[in-house]
């Protein structure tokens, strides 16, 4: 079984919804205090951003209507925990999973650039094959998953 960031799951396995992921354009308020004010996303095209590599197209929903856009991307990198850390160091705008950076939005170590605005969103599934019989370890592993987002 695996646990996966994904939209839509795979056809050919069984997907239990966990929760959905929202990302989030941040940035440290060091970072911020040294920028033009940032209101748009449209800006992110001229702003130094963190990006993840395979990922370097960011979506948002703008009155009603989707927004694609590719971010100025000052640094690239392969890892999600890379760019939070460049992010807290203050040296750009990262879009990053909620559950990663929630702390740091709480303290104020990072600020939520558009908290109004709905960004990129992955849903999250416990996947697995389709057997017709399933050790009781397996069982009781996916369900205890299942239960821990219930």
């Amino acid at each position: 079984f695996a646990v996966r960031l994904t939209n839509p799951p795979p056809q050919d396995m069984i997907a239990k919804h966990l929760t959905q992921v929202n990302y989030i354009c941040c940035a440290s308020p060091a970072f911020i205090s040294k920028m033009p004010s940032i209101c748009s996303p449209l800006q992110l095209t001229q702003s130094p951003c963190l990006v993840l590599s395979h990922w370097n197209e960011w979506s948002f929903t703008l009155n009603g209507e989707l927004l694609k856009l590719k971010p100025n991307s000052r640094f690239v990198a392969s890892d999600n925990d890379l760019l939070k850390e460049a992010c807290l160091n203050g040296l750009g705008i990262a879009r990053l999973p909620d559950y990663m950076v929630n702390k740091e939005l709480a303290s104020g170590q990072l600020v939520n650039l558009f908290p109004n605005i709905q960004g990129d969103f992955r849903q999250l599934y416990l996947i697995y094959p389709q057997l017709s019989a399933r050790p009781k370890r397996v069982a009781i592993c996916l369900e205890a998953i299942a239960d821990s987002f219930a």
